[in-house]
Protein backbone atom coordinates (compact mmCIF):
# COMPACT_ATOMS: atom_id res chain seq x y z
CA UNK A 1 0.00 0.00 0.00
CA UNK A 2 1.51 3.43 -0.70
CA UNK A 3 0.03 6.71 -1.02
CA UNK A 4 0.06 10.04 -3.60
CA UNK A 5 -1.59 13.10 -3.77
CA UNK A 6 -1.59 16.52 -5.22
CA UNK A 7 -3.16 20.38 -4.63
CA UNK A 8 -4.19 23.31 -6.36
CA UNK A 9 -6.30 25.87 -4.72
CA UNK A 10 -6.23 28.21 -8.00
CA UNK A 11 -7.59 25.34 -10.09
CA UNK A 12 -7.61 22.32 -11.58
CA UNK A 13 -4.99 19.75 -10.50
CA UNK A 14 -4.38 15.70 -11.20
CA UNK A 15 -1.46 12.95 -10.10
CA UNK A 16 -0.87 9.74 -11.89
CA UNK A 17 1.45 6.33 -10.37
CA UNK A 18 1.72 3.39 -12.49
CA UNK A 19 3.13 0.65 -10.87
CA UNK A 20 4.76 -2.10 -13.29
CA UNK A 21 3.31 -6.01 -12.00
CA UNK A 22 4.62 -9.12 -13.35
CA UNK A 23 1.98 -11.31 -15.10
CA UNK A 24 0.21 -11.78 -11.24
CA UNK A 25 -3.79 -12.09 -10.80
CA UNK A 26 -4.60 -8.43 -9.28
CA UNK A 27 -6.72 -6.67 -7.15
CA UNK A 28 -6.40 -3.22 -7.31
CA UNK A 29 -7.79 -0.84 -5.47
CA UNK A 30 -7.45 3.24 -4.73
CA UNK A 31 -9.72 5.42 -1.65
CA UNK A 32 -9.50 9.34 -1.14
CA UNK A 33 -7.67 9.91 2.28
CA UNK A 34 -7.47 13.37 3.26
CA UNK A 35 -9.35 16.26 0.79
CA UNK A 36 -8.66 19.59 2.34
CA UNK A 37 -9.59 23.34 1.09
CA UNK A 38 -8.42 26.73 1.56
CA UNK A 39 -10.88 27.36 3.98
CA UNK A 40 -12.24 30.24 1.86
CA UNK A 41 -13.41 28.74 -1.38
CA UNK A 42 -15.56 25.15 -2.84
CA UNK A 43 -13.24 22.50 -3.68
CA UNK A 44 -13.43 18.84 -4.93
CA UNK A 45 -11.54 15.78 -5.45
CA UNK A 46 -11.86 12.41 -6.21
CA UNK A 47 -9.45 9.18 -7.73
CA UNK A 48 -9.40 6.12 -9.53
CA UNK A 49 -7.98 3.31 -11.37
CA UNK A 50 -7.01 5.28 -14.57
CA UNK A 51 -5.92 2.06 -16.32
CA UNK A 52 -5.07 -1.68 -16.35
CA UNK A 53 -3.05 -3.68 -18.70
CA UNK A 54 -4.05 -7.43 -18.27
CA UNK A 55 -4.99 -10.28 -20.36
CA UNK A 56 -8.36 -8.84 -21.00
CA UNK A 57 -6.07 -5.75 -22.92
CA UNK A 58 -5.72 -2.21 -22.26
CA UNK A 59 -8.12 -0.91 -20.61
CA UNK A 60 -8.80 3.05 -19.99
CA UNK A 61 -11.22 3.98 -17.71
CA UNK A 62 -12.92 7.93 -17.76
CA UNK A 63 -13.27 9.89 -14.80
CA UNK A 64 -13.65 8.56 -11.36
CA UNK A 65 -15.89 5.64 -12.26
CA UNK A 66 -13.27 2.79 -11.43
CA UNK A 67 -12.05 2.65 -7.47
CA UNK A 68 -11.17 -1.53 -7.27
CA UNK A 69 -11.00 -4.15 -10.14
CA UNK A 70 -9.63 -7.20 -10.60
CA UNK A 71 -7.97 -8.73 -13.25
CA UNK A 72 -5.97 -11.79 -14.56
CA UNK A 73 -2.69 -11.52 -15.87
CA UNK A 74 -1.69 -8.10 -14.98
CA UNK A 75 1.08 -6.28 -15.86
CA UNK A 76 0.05 -2.31 -15.55
CA UNK A 77 -2.10 -0.71 -13.15
CA UNK A 78 -2.46 3.55 -12.97
CA UNK A 79 -4.39 5.01 -10.32
CA UNK A 80 -4.77 8.70 -10.60
CA UNK A 81 -5.99 11.54 -8.24
CA UNK A 82 -7.63 14.83 -9.94
CA UNK A 83 -9.88 18.04 -8.14
CA UNK A 84 -10.58 21.30 -8.30
CA UNK A 85 -9.68 24.35 -6.04
CA UNK A 86 -8.52 21.55 -3.52
CA UNK A 87 -5.68 19.27 -2.20
CA UNK A 88 -6.41 15.15 -1.98
CA UNK A 89 -4.20 12.41 -0.50
CA UNK A 90 -5.22 9.43 -1.97
CA UNK A 91 -4.00 5.34 -0.51
CA UNK A 92 -3.49 2.79 -3.31
CA UNK A 93 -3.19 -1.12 -2.94
CA UNK A 94 -2.30 -4.05 -4.96
CA UNK A 95 -3.43 -7.67 -3.79
CA UNK A 96 -1.72 -10.62 -5.76
CA UNK A 97 -3.64 -14.08 -5.52
CA UNK A 98 -0.86 -15.83 -8.35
Amino acid sequence: MSRMGSGNFGGLHSHTVTIQVKNRDTFAEIALVVVGGDGEKFGTSGCAIAQIVSDSGVENFRGLERPFAFRRNVTSVTFATAGYKSASTARWALNFWS
